[in-house]
């Protein structure tokens, strides 16, 4: 991949593109699925591409 291979010779890095940020989390409760839902529904809310969770049409929070 040369996108890949230019990304990784700009930032000095080497491996897969996103090596090391992804992880993989058994949600053991229904206190941790909570959790990541409110993560997922408020991931439009923080950088300001919707105003509340209410107002975002990327996520199920404006149906709960």
């Amino acid at each position: 991949m040369y996108i890949a291979r230019r990304a990784n010779a700009e930032d000095g890095c080497t491996g897969r593109c996103g090596e090391g940020r992804f992880k993989s989390q058994a949600l053991l409760d229904e206190a941790a699925l909570l959790v990541v839902m409110a993560y997922v529904d408020l991931n439009p809310v923080r950088p300001g591409l919707a105003a509340s969770i209410e107002e975002s049409a990327f996520t199920s929070g404006q149906q709960r």
